[in-house]
Formats: C-alpha cells, structure tokens, sequence
C-alpha cells in the first residue's frame, strides 16, 4: 500500500481477482528503477519516498518496500519478486508478481519510478 504524507490511499486498488499461471513467453520482462527525482530512507520496516518534483512523500510497506529495494534498472522485476518478495511474505509467485505489476505501473504514474522494457541504464532519469 502507498500513501500520501498525509495518510490518505495514493491510489492502491482493491483486487477482487488474481491472474494465476503466467505464461512468461508472452509478456515482456519488466525493469524497474527508482527517479533521479526522489529521495528514499527505510524506516523501520517501511520506504519512506519523497518525490523532489513536488514534494509529496510516499509510504511503502514491507513488500513495496522490498521490491523499491531491489529496483536497480538491471533486475528484472519477475527475478525480483522471486528472491526478494516470495520467500519473505509466503506468496503465491504468480500473485506476488501480478501485483508487483500493479505496484510498480502505480508508483510510474506517479513519477518516481522509472518503468521499461529493457534493462535501464545508469544514468536514466
């Protein structure tokens, strides 16, 4: 879950359904990296990210948290889900990283993590 600095949801949706047996042929790797344009300290168990942009501050919890951890833009996000998300949460693997998906296309909306295809460079944005 994310929220804003001031408590209120930063707009997490309520899953009813989940896609289970994710053919890994069909969809493209994911990579994943946090924006140049934020600044992000662990506290306790929790991310705590402010975007410099427009300063708004964002809270990830254990498992956002874990998965913003690991976003180094040459993992792939599956890969990430795997080591860092499913053996620490006792996760199903294909709901962990269809709401990995989720996480990460939400926290692209809102400009703080970059989200592509292909390996990210170093020096992206």
């Amino acid at each position: 879950m994310i929220q804003n600095g001031d408590g209120s949801d930063a707009g997490t949706r309520t899953r009813s359904s989940r896609t289970r047996g994710i053919d890994q042929n069909r969809m493209s790797e994911k990579y994943i990296k946090p924006s140049r344009n934020t600044a992000a300290r662990m506290l306790d168990d929790e991310m705590i990210v402010m975007s410099v942009r427009d300063s708004r501050v964002y809270t990830l919890n254990a498992t956002a948290s874990a998965i913003w951890s690991a976003a180094d833009g040459a993992t792939p996000l599956r890969e990430i889900v795997a080591s860092k998300v499913v053996p620490n949460f006792e996760v199903d693997p294909d709901v962990a990283y269809q709401d990995a998906l989720e996480l990460v296309d939400e926290l692209a909306q809102e400009g703080i993590l970059l989200v592509a295809d292909a390996p990210i460079p170093q020096e992206a944005v």
